[in-house]
């Protein structure tokens, strides 16, 4: 019998057993459908049905699993290992937060997950991807934009993963199951593109949400500048972990390595400074630094120090009787992790988070042996041993990836730090650059290890800006409204409800987009509250562009204090908004800076509205303060005369 008579007769045996049971409802709703559609030439509907129950079962397998931090060398089941986290959604800033399982009660509706590094969106995409498949009977696809290619358009990229070995799944089948919204497509890693492909990406996913809008599309990407215009989206960001969320994922993985390192960790809890417990990469490496050390490092970046010495001497927190492995590089500690750090500075240098292949691994290694100038046995020794002795590499298919982006920029940091010849003029460079935003985790270790050298750099930068532009910063109402007319280009206005509204609950984008399209098409953050005056009801819309100024967390926190104002009451008394109402009018935007500062200053409920839109540090919104930024400027001034001094001295 002909290969390909087998593949026929293998195509059409009828589904059983947990293919079944896990997918059957949704293959026969597709396999209806494509009769429905006449479209048997392209596929008969047995074959569609082995096609799409090998491709589920597939992607199954592949979303079952997770790696983590704690144990490199080991796939955990996810449904055991995975902490489920809360979503909040960045544009209307309130304190409205989403369950994973609201998320999937909602699919019909497209949305963005952008957030900071560690918070776990590629875990996240992988468990909604594992629950969609276990508890709902739509078809889901998982990509991971970082293996788009060059020379294939993103839409083909998507198909592909439905392709057996060997074999395509029909094109055109295909785009009719796109054209009839039968997917939610999980785009993964928006930031992990090669940055100068990141516009034409970006440019063919807003086609991709625009011409199959039936689908639902989901994308993820740390916070950066350029983000993809999704149709019909909301966007949200991952809420803080609580105690309660750390304690259960601390306790998950106790239950993995069958220890008590988390019960022992639990107890103490007070000693924890309470940013380690923020987020579940934090976590994990507070869980394996206690597990080696049996104590609680003060500062992040003694975490990543402490992973790296645990996995170079062989600590394995679930195997007690784990060996230390001979390094075939022939590196020893402090050998080994210098050409480490020349690596992660050539990887964050050129964005890259992955190795293609070996070969490219190589290639990247080899420029790290020159510019450190350790040399391990082989460049191909220091890669096995980056996958085994080291394991701090893991190998997926053809691809190298550490196992947390996090780990490159850290060892990117110290080699600024630590190895750089000219420190200062790099991360200056790095900081003034067109992509100093996807550096900011970079910048964010740089001030855990060399305070002294992020001030000198980045903070002073952004105290002689604003010294120089001399903000109104005499009162704490006037300090709202400067800081975020400096940070953000804020709007206005006042809109009567009935001309507005679709439920007559909340104001609808389109028409005021209608409206107002020079004020709505570039819209970063869009929040409103409702009231009524003289028996009519209003809403209070503020909205910023995408033009956003943005100010690195570590700096923020040195040139600034905690606002007084908490922002609107829900409870909040209306009887100021009449004279808000005449004083501003309605549908007339006014921006929020220099100009309109006295006018809005007349109004407490005003002040507390904005003062929501400060940024945040610690759960707290912040206002800059003229004292702590002239305080700093002389301080550093002082610093530099004391080491000007002693080079003189020497």
């Amino acid at each position: 019998m002909a290969f390909e008579e087998k593949a026929a007769l293998t195509a059409v045996k009828p589904l059983t057993g947990f293919v079944e049971a896990a997918f059957g409802p949704r293959i026969r709703k597709v396999t209806q459908w494509a009769e429905k559609k006449a479209l048997k030439e392209q596929l008969e509907p047995e074959k569609l049905a082995s096609t799409l129950a090998n491709y589920l079962e597939r992607l199954s397998d592949r979303v079952s699993k997770m790696s983590c931090i704690c144990f490199p060398q080991a796939q955990l089941e996810i449904a055991q290992a995975y902490e489920p986290l809360f979503l909040q959604n960045n544009v209307q800033r309130n304190n409205d937060v989403k369950t994973i399982e609201e998320v999937i009660q909602n699919l019909e509706q497209s949305f963005l997950i952008i957030d900071n590094a560690g918070m776990g969106k590629s875990t996240f995409s992988k468990y909604l991807v594992h629950r969609v498949l276990e508890s709902t009977e739509y078809i889901p696809i998982l990509f991971e934009l970082r293996r788009s290619k060059s020379d294939i358009d993103l839409i083909e990229c998507i198909a592909q993963e439905l392709d057996l070995l060997g074999k395509n799944f029909s094109r055109e089948l295909f785009y009719e199951l796109i054209n009839d919204g039968k997917f939610i497509l999980v785009l993964d890693g928006f930031d992990e593109v090669e940055i100068d492909r990141q516009e034409e990406i970006a440019d063919q996913i807003k086609t991709i949400s625009e011409k199959g809008k039936g689908n639902t599309l989901v994308l993820t990407s740390r916070k950066q500048e350029l983000i993809p215009e999704v149709f019909d989206s909301d966007s949200y960001q991952f809420s803080s972990f609580t105690v309660e969320q750390a304690k259960s994922l601390i306790n998950r993985l106790d239950d993995y390595s069958g220890a008590d390192i988390g019960t022992r960790l639990i107890k103490e809890f007070d000693s924890v400074p309470s940013k380690f417990l923020e987020n579940p990469l934090l976590v994990s490496l507070l869980y394996t630094t206690f597990g080696a050390n049996n104590s609680i490092a003060d500062r992040i970046s003694t975490f990543y120090r402490e992973v790296y010495d645990a996995l170079f001497k062989g600590h394995d927190l679930k195997n007690k009787n784990g060996f230390k492995r001979e390094k075939l590089s022939k590196l020893d500690i402090e050998q080994f992790k210098t050409l480490l750090r020349a690596l992660c500075f050539q990887m964050v240098a050129k964005r890259r988070m992955t190795f293609s292949s070996s070969s490219d691994a190589i290639e990247l290694i080899n420029k790290a042996i020159s510019i450190s100038g350790t040399m391990p046995e082989s460049p191909n020794a220091f890669l096995q041993d980056l996958q085994n002795a080291v394991p701090l590499l893991l190998k997926e298919g053809h691809e190298y990836k550490f196992l947390h982006a996090t780990i490159v920029e850290f060892f990117a940091a110290e080699y600024i730090v630590y190895d750089s010849n000219n420190r200062d003029l790099l991360l200056e460079k790095m900081f003034v650059g067109q992509m100093s935003q996807s550096f900011s985790k970079v910048f964010e270790f740089v001030h855990d290890i060399s305070p002294s050298l992020y001030d000198k750099v980045i903070t002073k930068s952004y105290a002689d800006k604003l010294d120089s532009e001399s903000i109104d910063l005499s009162s704490t109402e006037r300090a709202v409204i400067s800081t975020i007319s400096h940070l953000y280009h804020f709007n206005f206005l006042l809109l009567p409800l009935k001309e507005y509204s679709v439920d007559g609950k909340t104001p609808d984008g389109a028409r005021i987009g209608n409206k107002f399209p020079e004020f709505y098409e570039d819209v970063y953050m869009f929040t409103w509250r409702k009231f009524e005056y003289e028996g009519d009801v209003y809403f209070l819309v503020l909205l910023s562009d995408n033009s956003a100024y943005n100010i690195h967390q570590c700096a923020l926190e040195k040139l600034s204090v905690d606002s007084p104002h908490h922002g609107l009451p829900k409870d909040f008394q209306q009887m100021e908004f009449s004279s808000i109402v005449e004083s501003f009018g309605e549908e007339v935007w006014y921006k929020v800076d220099e100009t309109t500062l006295d006018s809005i200053c007349k109004f407490p409920t005003l002040i507390d509205f904005l003062s929501e839109q400060c940024p945040r540090v610690n759960y707290s919104n912040r206002i800059f303060s003229s004292n702590k930024i002239k305080l700093f400027l002389e301080t550093l001034k002082t610093q530099s005369e004391l080491d000007s001094e002693l080079e003189d001295l020497f």
